[in-house]
């Protein structure tokens, strides 16, 4: 099972906070399922991330991974360039200044 990067959006979600949390309450606080958030720190445990005993990251894992380990696990993938959306100056009204 690969990590997805949602998992680490739990994860660093969890560094912030101070008390108990449940399933539930991050499933709320993040937008996601329930399930989702099981999945997530069932990945996050395997790949030595997560403290399912502590119920809490494994801080110097995860600094290690932030550090080091994310642009591999995630890379970012060039694609085609794309026609966008006019902003600031560009955007009416103030392109007809």
């Amino acid at each position: 099972m690969q990590l997805k990067p949602q998992d680490i959006v739990v994860l660093l979600k969890l560094i912030g906070l101070k008390e108990d949390w449940s399933y539930r309450s991050l499933a709320r606080d993040l937008f996601l399922s329930t399930g989702e958030i099981h999945n997530a720190l069932d990945r996050a445990t395997r790949a030595q991330l997560f403290d399912a005993e502590r119920k809490r990251p494994r801080l110097q894992a995860l600094e290690e991974f932030l550090a080091h380990g994310i642009k591999y696990a995630f890379p970012a993938e060039r694609g085609s360039l794309t026609r966008g959306t006019p902003t600031a100056y560009a955007a009416p009204p103030l392109n007809e200044i």
